[in-house]
């Protein structure tokens, strides 16, 4: 007896060529469709330095003080420019947030720049052409007070722009020049040996030393070791110094 089943045939070369293009064009439909809904990633990079901070993108910016260090009553200029390097015309919102004891030495703001004087912090709504376009503006920070325990200060800047978010800081040395108060130095030693000089300083640190040792020596050095190879009498001199004096 012979018995008969269902089966199925090998396509033809031609049926073959056919399915191939269906499922490739259902492919290119189906990228069309779906492969356009993701997003792009832009690089951006965020740069935080002395006196200065950077952030860089399609929209970059630049944020930099006339100098990274002063005293109270001191004046420095602030200076803050936004430039686009994309395709279309952008308002970013821009948060400057000022340390404790600086606050501005003028109430005239350029267009586009308030002071939100209780929070401490500027709030900048630039328009920035497109193509390189830049807007920028200068502004003169008074230094009212100074932290003796905490000298380095920073001037954040937040940058916002479509659900993003990036942040550098400038640091600023706000402090008190130093005062020498004590010498510490042995009144007599023997010829060759070593021995350390130590000076005492008030004022807002981090101090730097520089001795002078009577035979034409100059020591940079704080507290250092030293020793004289000759007897004799030796007028030893030391100035101490911070970022401002």
């Amino acid at each position: 007896m012979c018995s008969y089943g269902k089966f199925d045939t090998l396509p033809t070369i031609m049926e073959r060529k056919w399915r191939g293009f269906f499922l490739l064009l259902v492919g290119v439909v189906l990228l069309g469709l779906f492969g356009s809904g993701g997003t792009t990633a832009v690089y951006s990079q965020t740069v935080s330095g002395e006196g200065e901070a950077h952030i860089y993108g399609d929209l970059q910016l630049d944020l930099t003080l006339s100098s990274p260090a002063g005293q109270p009553g001191d004046r420095i200029d602030l200076t803050v420019q936004i430039s686009n390097f994309s395709q279309a015309t952008e308002t970013p919102a821009i948060t400057l947030q000022l340390p404790p004891g600086v606050r501005p030495a003028t109430m005239r703001f350029p267009a586009g720049l308030s002071l939100n004087l209780q929070a401490g912090w500027l709030d900048w709504l630039p328009v920035t052409l497109a193509n390189g376009g830049t807007n920028q503006f200068s502004l003169p920070l008074r230094l009212e007070t100074a932290d003796i325990n905490q000298p380095i200060q920073q001037i954040r800047a937040v940058l916002r722009h479509n659900d993003s978010e990036q942040t550098a800081a400038a640091s600023l040395w706000i402090g008190i020049p130093p005062q020498l108060s004590n010498i510490v130095s042995p009144p007599q030693i023997a010829v060759g040996q070593p021995f350390q000089l130590r000076a005492t300083a008030t004022g807002s640190g981090p101090f730097t030393q520089v001795w002078y040792l009577g035979d034409g020596r100059r020591v940079e050095t704080n507290d250092p070791v030293v020793l004289f190879s000759a007897p004799g009498i030796y007028d030893v001199q030391v100035e101490v110094s911070n970022p401002v004096g």
